[in-house]
């Protein structure tokens, strides 16, 4: 969603609302620990991803950097698989952590909607 939505904030309010409709539609409480666990990882990831794929004002002012200093071209392509293998580990690493923070009170679903 990065690539479409540059903003960390607007992607954040998006994300925020269709894991509200998740947390609905699943009937887990809204104060559940998947629940919980659905909004850090959209809040915590927001600002990350955004270094990672040339879409923050930080990371656009370290590409100006490293091109008017370094004298190095920096190409949005090069940029995107330079980081790639971290952000793939961070996707990992995320799921692995709030899954640790915030283990679901149901481990699996018996085919119909969590309830509680």
């Amino acid at each position: 969603m990065t690539f479409v939505i540059h903003s960390g904030i607007a992607r954040v309010v998006i994300l925020a609302s269709i894991c509200i409709g998740m947390v609905k539609v699943s009937g887990v409480d809204v104060k559940s620990n998947i629940s919980r666990g659905l909004f850090v990882i959209v809040t915590a990831t927001a600002a990350i991803f955004d270094k990672m794929l040339l879409a923050d004002e930080s990371s656009i002012a370290a590409r100006s950097v490293i091109q008017q200093n370094g004298g190095v071209p920096v190409q949005y392509s090069e940029w995107i698989l330079a980081f790639l293998p971290a952000a793939l580990l961070t996707v990992a690493a995320a799921w692995a952590i709030i899954l640790w923070l915030y283990p679901p009170e149901k481990k699996k679903s018996d085919g119909r909607p969590f309830r509680h």
